[in-house]
Protein backbone atom coordinates (compact mmCIF):
# COMPACT_ATOMS: atom_id res chain seq x y z
CA UNK A 1 0.00 0.00 0.00
CA UNK A 2 1.52 3.27 -1.35
CA UNK A 3 1.20 6.05 1.24
CA UNK A 4 0.28 9.89 0.58
CA UNK A 5 3.15 11.99 1.05
CA UNK A 6 4.71 15.20 -0.57
CA UNK A 7 7.46 17.84 -0.61
CA UNK A 8 5.10 21.02 -2.13
CA UNK A 9 2.16 22.13 -0.46
CA UNK A 10 0.43 25.61 0.71
CA UNK A 11 -2.72 26.44 3.32
CA UNK A 12 -5.73 27.91 2.28
CA UNK A 13 -8.75 28.51 4.88
CA UNK A 14 -7.65 25.54 6.98
CA UNK A 15 -6.89 23.10 4.42
CA UNK A 16 -3.57 21.90 2.97
CA UNK A 17 -3.60 21.53 -1.15
CA UNK A 18 -0.28 19.01 -1.68
CA UNK A 19 1.19 17.85 -4.68
CA UNK A 20 1.66 14.30 -3.90
CA UNK A 21 5.12 12.56 -3.91
CA UNK A 22 5.53 9.35 -6.42
CA UNK A 23 2.17 10.26 -7.85
CA UNK A 24 0.57 12.93 -10.46
CA UNK A 25 -2.24 14.35 -8.27
CA UNK A 26 -3.36 17.48 -6.40
CA UNK A 27 -4.90 16.21 -3.21
CA UNK A 28 -6.44 18.54 -0.33
CA UNK A 29 -5.92 17.73 3.66
CA UNK A 30 -8.83 19.85 6.07
CA UNK A 31 -7.14 20.37 9.02
CA UNK A 32 -9.90 20.55 11.38
CA UNK A 33 -11.17 16.67 10.49
CA UNK A 34 -7.87 15.49 8.95
CA UNK A 35 -9.43 13.77 6.15
CA UNK A 36 -7.96 13.94 2.80
CA UNK A 37 -9.46 14.34 -0.64
CA UNK A 38 -8.06 13.47 -4.31
CA UNK A 39 -9.06 16.75 -6.28
CA UNK A 40 -7.80 16.20 -9.85
CA UNK A 41 -4.44 15.22 -11.46
CA UNK A 42 -1.86 17.58 -13.16
CA UNK A 43 -3.21 17.04 -16.69
CA UNK A 44 -0.56 18.31 -18.51
CA UNK A 45 2.20 16.05 -16.48
CA UNK A 46 4.11 13.26 -17.94
CA UNK A 47 4.81 9.91 -15.29
CA UNK A 48 7.15 11.17 -12.81
CA UNK A 49 8.16 10.54 -9.65
CA UNK A 50 8.55 13.45 -8.01
CA UNK A 51 6.68 15.97 -9.72
CA UNK A 52 7.18 19.66 -7.46
CA UNK A 53 10.06 20.57 -5.28
CA UNK A 54 7.96 23.44 -3.19
CA UNK A 55 4.49 25.37 -3.66
CA UNK A 56 3.96 29.26 -2.74
CA UNK A 57 0.47 30.70 -1.93
CA UNK A 58 -0.56 34.13 -3.50
CA UNK A 59 -3.96 35.46 -2.57
CA UNK A 60 -6.36 32.19 -3.78
CA UNK A 61 -3.25 30.71 -5.92
CA UNK A 62 -1.05 28.13 -5.32
CA UNK A 63 2.42 28.15 -7.04
CA UNK A 64 3.85 24.47 -7.49
CA UNK A 65 7.80 25.15 -8.94
CA UNK A 66 8.83 21.91 -10.59
CA UNK A 67 11.65 19.10 -9.64
CA UNK A 68 10.52 16.63 -11.91
CA UNK A 69 7.80 18.43 -13.77
CA UNK A 70 7.68 19.81 -17.15
CA UNK A 71 5.94 23.43 -16.64
CA UNK A 72 5.02 25.58 -13.13
CA UNK A 73 1.55 24.92 -12.22
CA UNK A 74 -0.44 27.73 -10.85
CA UNK A 75 -3.74 26.75 -8.93
CA UNK A 76 -6.96 28.62 -8.48
CA UNK A 77 -7.61 26.86 -5.32
CA UNK A 78 -11.47 28.30 -5.45
CA UNK A 79 -12.22 26.58 -8.75
CA UNK A 80 -9.15 24.51 -9.08
CA UNK A 81 -8.03 25.06 -12.48
CA UNK A 82 -4.57 25.14 -13.82
CA UNK A 83 -2.67 27.40 -15.18
CA UNK A 84 0.90 26.10 -16.70
CA UNK A 85 4.03 28.08 -17.36
CA UNK A 86 6.91 26.59 -18.98
CA UNK A 87 10.14 27.50 -16.77
CA UNK A 88 12.83 29.36 -18.56
CA UNK A 89 16.39 28.38 -19.33
CA UNK A 90 18.84 27.96 -21.76
CA UNK A 91 20.58 25.05 -20.51
CA UNK A 92 19.71 21.72 -18.42
CA UNK A 93 22.19 18.92 -16.78
CA UNK A 94 19.58 16.48 -17.75
CA UNK A 95 17.35 14.82 -20.52
CA UNK A 96 13.64 15.31 -19.23
CA UNK A 97 12.44 12.60 -21.26
CA UNK A 98 15.07 9.86 -19.97
CA UNK A 99 16.31 10.89 -16.75
CA UNK A 100 15.41 10.45 -13.35
CA UNK A 101 15.89 11.91 -10.07
CA UNK A 102 16.92 15.79 -11.08
CA UNK A 103 15.99 19.11 -10.02
CA UNK A 104 14.47 21.86 -12.10
CA UNK A 105 14.37 24.06 -9.03
CA UNK A 106 15.60 23.23 -5.73
CA UNK A 107 13.48 25.97 -3.95
CA UNK A 108 12.35 29.81 -4.18
CA UNK A 109 11.66 32.93 -1.80
CA UNK A 110 8.95 34.89 -1.86
CA UNK A 111 10.01 39.15 -1.93
CA UNK A 112 7.59 41.82 -0.95
CA UNK A 113 4.78 38.83 -0.37
CA UNK A 114 4.28 39.00 -4.43
CA UNK A 115 7.77 37.90 -5.87
CA UNK A 116 8.65 34.73 -6.34
CA UNK A 117 12.42 34.32 -6.91
CA UNK A 118 13.31 30.71 -8.07
CA UNK A 119 16.02 28.61 -7.24
CA UNK A 120 17.78 26.66 -10.16
CA UNK A 121 19.13 23.07 -9.25
CA UNK A 122 20.01 21.39 -12.82
CA UNK A 123 19.27 24.20 -15.00
CA UNK A 124 20.71 27.82 -16.12
CA UNK A 125 18.42 30.51 -14.77
CA UNK A 126 17.74 32.38 -12.17
CA UNK A 127 13.99 33.59 -12.55
CA UNK A 128 11.35 35.62 -10.76
CA UNK A 129 7.53 35.38 -11.00
CA UNK A 130 5.02 38.17 -10.51
CA UNK A 131 2.50 35.56 -8.60
CA UNK A 132 -0.15 38.69 -9.54
CA UNK A 133 0.82 39.80 -13.34
CA UNK A 134 1.82 35.94 -13.92
CA UNK A 135 4.82 37.55 -15.53
CA UNK A 136 8.16 35.61 -15.59
CA UNK A 137 11.30 37.24 -16.24
CA UNK A 138 14.88 35.95 -16.35
CA UNK A 139 17.12 37.85 -14.11
CA UNK A 140 20.91 35.82 -14.54
CA UNK A 141 22.31 33.05 -16.20
CA UNK A 142 24.87 30.36 -14.46
CA UNK A 143 27.47 30.26 -17.12
CA UNK A 144 28.96 27.19 -15.86
CA UNK A 145 26.36 24.79 -14.81
CA UNK A 146 28.70 21.96 -13.80
CA UNK A 147 31.15 23.99 -11.47
CA UNK A 148 28.10 26.62 -10.28
CA UNK A 149 25.18 25.21 -8.28
CA UNK A 150 22.94 27.50 -5.94
CA UNK A 151 21.55 26.85 -2.84
CA UNK A 152 18.90 29.52 -2.25
CA UNK A 153 18.63 33.26 -2.98
CA UNK A 154 17.67 36.67 -1.43
CA UNK A 155 16.99 40.06 -2.11
CA UNK A 156 18.56 42.54 0.20
CA UNK A 157 18.19 46.32 -0.93
CA UNK A 158 17.10 45.66 -4.65
CA UNK A 159 20.39 43.18 -5.40
CA UNK A 160 20.03 39.86 -5.67
CA UNK A 161 21.88 37.39 -3.49
CA UNK A 162 22.42 34.04 -5.03
CA UNK A 163 24.02 31.41 -2.70
CA UNK A 164 26.16 28.51 -3.14
CA UNK A 165 25.85 25.00 -3.30
CA UNK A 166 28.72 24.15 -5.78
CA UNK A 167 31.09 26.99 -6.03
CA UNK A 168 33.48 29.79 -4.36
CA UNK A 169 31.21 32.85 -4.12
CA UNK A 170 28.48 34.53 -3.79
CA UNK A 171 26.86 36.24 -6.28
CA UNK A 172 25.30 39.27 -5.95
CA UNK A 173 23.50 41.22 -8.44
CA UNK A 174 22.08 44.79 -8.46
CA UNK A 175 18.65 44.16 -9.77
CA UNK A 176 18.37 47.65 -11.76
CA UNK A 177 21.40 47.47 -13.21
CA UNK A 178 22.48 43.92 -13.57
CA UNK A 179 26.07 45.01 -12.00
CA UNK A 180 27.87 41.62 -10.10
CA UNK A 181 29.85 41.84 -7.35
CA UNK A 182 30.88 38.29 -5.76
CA UNK A 183 31.81 37.74 -2.40
CA UNK A 184 34.51 34.94 -1.35
CA UNK A 185 32.87 31.30 0.00
CA UNK A 186 35.53 29.40 1.42
CA UNK A 187 33.43 26.57 2.17
CA UNK A 188 33.46 22.98 0.64
CA UNK A 189 30.79 22.27 -1.79
CA UNK A 190 27.66 20.77 -0.62
CA UNK A 191 28.69 22.50 2.97
CA UNK A 192 25.47 24.70 3.98
CA UNK A 193 21.90 24.24 2.47
CA UNK A 194 18.61 26.61 2.74
CA UNK A 195 19.29 30.27 4.26
CA UNK A 196 16.97 32.75 5.99
CA UNK A 197 17.64 36.92 6.76
CA UNK A 198 16.89 38.22 10.00
CA UNK A 199 17.04 42.19 10.35
CA UNK A 200 20.72 42.19 10.04
CA UNK A 201 22.22 38.69 9.25
CA UNK A 202 21.68 35.66 7.11
CA UNK A 203 21.57 32.46 8.57
CA UNK A 204 22.25 29.40 6.62
CA UNK A 205 21.62 25.42 7.92
CA UNK A 206 24.23 22.74 7.79
CA UNK A 207 24.24 20.17 5.29
CA UNK A 208 28.19 18.64 5.28
CA UNK A 209 28.91 21.89 7.99
CA UNK A 210 29.23 21.04 11.40
CA UNK A 211 28.36 24.26 12.64
CA UNK A 212 25.59 26.16 12.10
CA UNK A 213 26.82 29.49 10.51
CA UNK A 214 25.76 33.14 9.72
CA UNK A 215 26.74 36.30 8.23
CA UNK A 216 26.70 39.81 9.62
CA UNK A 217 25.34 42.14 7.13
CA UNK A 218 27.17 45.11 8.92
CA UNK A 219 30.75 43.72 8.47
CA UNK A 220 30.35 41.06 6.07
CA UNK A 221 32.23 38.63 9.21
CA UNK A 222 30.90 35.03 8.93
CA UNK A 223 29.92 33.49 12.67
CA UNK A 224 29.28 29.85 13.82
CA UNK A 225 27.30 28.09 16.64
CA UNK A 226 28.13 25.26 17.43
CA UNK A 227 26.01 21.63 16.81
CA UNK A 228 25.14 19.16 19.55
CA UNK A 229 24.70 16.45 17.14
CA UNK A 230 27.31 17.74 14.57
CA UNK A 231 27.05 14.73 12.23
CA UNK A 232 23.20 15.32 11.64
CA UNK A 233 22.22 16.94 8.40
CA UNK A 234 19.72 19.65 7.90
CA UNK A 235 18.46 21.44 4.82
CA UNK A 236 14.89 23.36 5.36
CA UNK A 237 15.22 26.68 7.56
CA UNK A 238 12.32 28.97 8.67
CA UNK A 239 11.49 32.19 10.23
CA UNK A 240 8.70 31.07 13.29
CA UNK A 241 9.20 34.52 14.75
CA UNK A 242 11.28 37.57 14.64
CA UNK A 243 14.28 36.34 16.81
CA UNK A 244 13.17 32.24 16.53
CA UNK A 245 14.58 29.99 13.37
CA UNK A 246 13.83 26.41 12.90
CA UNK A 247 16.30 24.28 11.10
CA UNK A 248 15.04 20.53 10.16
CA UNK A 249 16.47 17.79 9.57
CA UNK A 250 17.56 16.32 5.97
CA UNK A 251 19.59 12.92 7.81
CA UNK A 252 19.62 13.41 11.69
CA UNK A 253 16.57 13.22 14.52
CA UNK A 254 16.31 16.59 16.05
CA UNK A 255 15.23 19.72 14.56
CA UNK A 256 17.09 23.00 15.66
CA UNK A 257 15.41 26.08 17.27
CA UNK A 258 17.81 28.81 17.23
CA UNK A 259 17.11 31.96 19.22
CA UNK A 260 19.28 34.91 16.79
CA UNK A 261 18.85 37.40 19.52
CA UNK A 262 20.76 35.09 22.14
CA UNK A 263 23.01 33.08 19.61
CA UNK A 264 21.78 29.94 21.75
CA UNK A 265 20.32 26.48 20.57
CA UNK A 266 17.01 24.35 21.90
CA UNK A 267 16.94 20.74 20.13
CA UNK A 268 13.34 18.91 19.47
CA UNK A 269 13.89 15.04 19.71
CA UNK A 270 10.43 13.79 19.61
CA UNK A 271 11.31 10.36 21.87
CA UNK A 272 7.93 9.86 22.06
CA UNK A 273 7.27 9.65 18.06
CA UNK A 274 10.59 8.95 16.42
CA UNK A 275 9.42 7.85 13.52
CA UNK A 276 8.89 11.61 12.53
CA UNK A 277 12.87 11.07 11.66
CA UNK A 278 13.49 9.12 8.40
CA UNK A 279 16.18 6.20 8.72
CA UNK A 280 17.85 7.07 5.01
CA UNK A 281 18.02 10.77 4.11
CA UNK A 282 14.45 12.60 3.77
CA UNK A 283 13.55 16.32 2.66
CA UNK A 284 11.14 18.75 4.89
CA UNK A 285 9.29 21.15 3.44
CA UNK A 286 7.59 24.04 4.21
CA UNK A 287 4.00 24.72 3.64
CA UNK A 288 3.45 27.46 2.59
CA UNK A 289 0.60 30.21 4.85
CA UNK A 290 -0.23 33.38 5.17
CA UNK A 291 -0.37 33.03 8.85
CA UNK A 292 0.50 29.46 10.59
CA UNK A 293 3.82 27.54 10.64
CA UNK A 294 3.71 24.39 9.11
CA UNK A 295 6.05 21.37 8.05
CA UNK A 296 5.47 18.24 6.03
CA UNK A 297 7.72 15.58 7.10
CA UNK A 298 8.19 14.25 3.72
CA UNK A 299 8.53 10.83 3.19
CA UNK A 300 7.47 9.79 6.93
CA UNK A 301 3.90 11.09 6.52
CA UNK A 302 2.95 14.25 9.20
CA UNK A 303 2.66 17.59 9.30
CA UNK A 304 3.65 19.69 11.58
CA UNK A 305 2.29 22.77 13.36
CA UNK A 306 4.21 25.13 15.39
CA UNK A 307 3.72 28.25 17.45
CA UNK A 308 6.32 31.12 17.42
CA UNK A 309 7.82 30.50 20.27
CA UNK A 310 8.43 26.97 18.36
CA UNK A 311 6.65 24.93 20.57
CA UNK A 312 4.82 22.25 18.84
CA UNK A 313 0.86 22.93 18.49
CA UNK A 314 0.24 19.56 16.80
CA UNK A 315 1.37 16.89 15.01
CA UNK A 316 -0.95 15.18 12.35
CA UNK A 317 -0.56 12.49 10.31
CA UNK A 318 -1.60 12.12 6.79
CA UNK A 319 -1.74 8.39 7.04
CA UNK A 320 -4.46 8.28 4.45
CA UNK A 321 -3.76 5.39 1.88
CA UNK A 322 -3.86 5.78 -2.40
CA UNK A 323 -6.18 2.73 -2.43
CA UNK A 324 -8.92 4.54 -0.81
CA UNK A 325 -9.03 7.14 -3.48
CA UNK A 326 -11.41 5.27 -6.48
CA UNK A 327 -11.95 8.38 -7.56
CA UNK A 328 -7.74 8.83 -8.44
CA UNK A 329 -7.71 5.64 -9.55
CA UNK A 330 -10.08 5.72 -12.28
CA UNK A 331 -8.82 8.98 -13.72
CA UNK A 332 -5.24 7.40 -13.41
CA UNK A 333 -6.24 4.18 -15.58
CA UNK A 334 -8.27 6.72 -18.04
CA UNK A 335 -5.81 9.15 -18.60
CA UNK A 336 -2.25 7.90 -17.93
CA UNK A 337 -0.23 5.78 -20.41
CA UNK A 338 -0.17 2.54 -18.43
CA UNK A 339 2.96 1.78 -20.39
CA UNK A 340 5.27 4.78 -18.65
CA UNK A 341 3.88 3.92 -15.21
CA UNK A 342 5.55 0.34 -15.46
CA UNK A 343 8.61 2.05 -16.57
CA UNK A 344 8.99 4.50 -14.48
CA UNK A 345 7.78 2.07 -10.79
CA UNK A 346 8.55 -1.37 -12.06
CA UNK A 347 6.78 -3.72 -9.34
CA UNK A 348 5.64 -0.96 -7.25
CA UNK A 349 3.20 0.13 -9.87
CA UNK A 350 0.78 -2.13 -7.67
CA UNK A 351 1.23 0.09 -5.01
CA UNK A 352 0.08 2.65 -6.75
CA UNK A 353 -2.74 1.28 -8.85
CA UNK A 354 -4.13 -1.58 -6.61
CA UNK A 355 -3.39 -5.27 -7.31
CA UNK A 356 -6.68 -5.66 -9.44
CA UNK A 357 -5.40 -3.07 -11.88
CA UNK A 358 -1.80 -3.34 -11.55
CA UNK A 359 -2.89 -6.75 -13.43
CA UNK A 360 -4.53 -5.35 -15.61
CA UNK A 361 -1.77 -2.82 -16.89
CA UNK A 362 0.88 -5.69 -17.22
CA UNK A 363 -1.52 -7.79 -19.23
CA UNK A 364 -2.49 -4.94 -21.64
CA UNK A 365 1.48 -4.02 -21.62
CA UNK A 366 2.62 -7.68 -22.38
CA UNK A 367 -0.13 -7.72 -25.32
CA UNK A 368 0.72 -4.56 -27.05
CA UNK A 369 4.40 -5.60 -26.96
CA UNK A 370 3.39 -9.16 -28.57
CA UNK A 371 0.96 -6.51 -31.31
CA UNK A 372 4.55 -4.95 -31.86
CA UNK A 373 6.58 -8.40 -32.97
CA UNK A 374 3.33 -9.46 -34.52
CA UNK A 375 3.31 -6.11 -36.63
CA UNK A 376 6.91 -5.75 -36.90
CA UNK A 377 7.41 -9.77 -38.25
CA UNK A 378 4.59 -9.13 -40.64
CA UNK A 379 6.28 -5.98 -41.72
CA UNK A 380 9.48 -7.82 -42.84
CA UNK A 381 7.53 -10.51 -44.62
CA UNK A 382 5.52 -7.45 -47.06
CA UNK A 383 9.46 -6.21 -47.54
CA UNK A 384 10.49 -9.70 -48.41
CA UNK A 385 7.73 -10.38 -50.66
CA UNK A 386 7.86 -7.07 -52.54
CA UNK A 387 11.84 -8.42 -52.85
Amino acid sequence: MMKLNFFAGVEYKNKVFFSAFLVNGLFVMDLNTNEVKYLKMFDKEKMKERLHRRAFIYRNEAWFIPQEAEFIACVNLETLDICYFRPPYKQANFDFEKDRYFHTYVSGNVIQDRFLFLVPGDIDTVSVIDMETHKIVELYRNDDINAKQFSDVLVINNELWIFPWKGKSIIVMNIMTKEIREMKWEFEDYSYDSVVQTDREIWFAPSEAEKIAYLELDTNNICFLDLKNYKNKYSTIMKLAQDRLLMCPFDGNDFVVIDVSRKTTEYIQFEELQDIFAKEPNKMSIIDSSDKKLITTGETNYILSFEDDAKIKRIIPIGKNINEFSGYINDFMNSVDLNAVLECYGSDAEKLLGIENYLKSVLDHHRNEEEKDYNIGSNIWNIIKKN
